[in-house]
């Protein structure tokens, strides 16, 4: 798919405070998004909207290290009507989702 990113790193950005945002461009690009990769990004309270985590329909691979502010991994937002989990095993805690 053109336009289509399968990876996205992103390190030592320590004033970013939101990482993806749902716009029509944006939605296309990160929709074939496999792995993220955050590290020092001190400035992220969270990676992503629930709205936005429901298109990312093809992610498997979340990586944060040393993100110092960060509270959880989807921050709740109007539209989330359903959001479904799945073979987390290493997840230890749900409380790092909205």
């Amino acid at each position: 798919m053109r336009g289509c990113m399968h990876q996205l790193i992103v390190s030592n950005c320590p004033d970013l405070t939101i990482l993806l945002l749902v716009h029509p461009i944006s939605a296309v690009s990160f929709s074939c998004l496999k792995e993220l990769d955050i590290t020092e990004c001190h400035g992220l309270n969270y990676l992503f909207t629930s709205s936005l985590a429901m298109k990312l329909m093809h992610l498997e691979k979340i990586k944060v290290k040393n993100c110092n502010t960060m509270t959880r991994i989807v921050e709740r937002d109007n539209t989330l009507e359903r959001l479904k989990l799945e073979q987390l095993s290493k997840l230890y805690s749900s409380k790092f989702f909205i």
